[in-house]
């Protein structure tokens, strides 16, 4: 009997090990199949200038730029610097290849004009994988809103990767109430950068 009893100890013991194995074998699986939580990762694509001028071209980039540095600041997404996205072209098409250069998982695309003292944008994000348009729409205010029009969009992209900026967090901060001087400034970031001639900045007339 206690030869009966030690031989079915050994056996459960035995048992027990093995299972235990088994269960540290299968754990790693498990877990890198388990699902991540991965930022969403965006790249914002040079806006383009569809107002046949070509001395608004300033404005499309400055766009781009804003709307860019506005969802910096929207906790939760990845935002794939200037420096690299501003490397393609308005209106590159590609987006899968696009996606892969950048590492990026989503890209923004879309058109800025300014006519008759209002500003018009058309702004989609669109998936990088597939080439899946999430959301589009085509936004106008009067020039005076547009740092709210930068706002509603900054927001709006976000709202579409499923990601929530802070209720009554401010994303836009380049703020003034003399449009014109933003204008001015625009137009010194992208001469700056040595995109537009100086020759094309006569300021309020450029």
């Amino acid at each position: 009997m206690n030869r009966f009893l030690g031989d079915l100890t050994r056996w459960c013991l035995g048992l027990a090990a093995v299972t235990a194995l088994a269960l540290c074998l299968e754990l790693p699986s498990a877990a890198a199949q388990a699902p991540t939580s991965a930022r969403p990762k965006l790249a914002v694509l040079p806006l383009e200038n569809n107002s046949g001028d070509a001395t608004q071209n300033f404005f499309a980039e400055g766009m781009t730029d804003e709307i860019a540095s506005a969802l910096t600041g929207v906790r939760g997404v990845d935002v794939v610097a200037r420096s690299s996205s501003f490397q393609l072209k308005p209106g590159d098409r590609d987006i899968k290849a696009i996606g892969q250069s950048l590492n990026a998982s989503y890209v923004v695309q879309g058109s800025a004009r300014m006519m008759a003292g209002r500003v018009h944008l058309n702004v989609r994000v669109v998936q990088a994988s597939d080439g899946a348009q999430l959301w589009s729409e085509e936004l106008d205010a009067a020039l005076p809103g547009i740092f709210d029009l930068e706002e509603n969009i900054a927001k709006k992209i976000a709202a579409a990767l499923n990601v929530s900026a802070n209720p009554g967090e401010v994303l836009v901060r380049s703020r003034t109430g003399n449009t014109d001087a933003y204008l001015d400034f625009l137009r010194a970031k992208v001469a700056e950068r040595g995109r537009l001639p100086m020759r094309q900045c006569s300021w309020s007339r450029c």
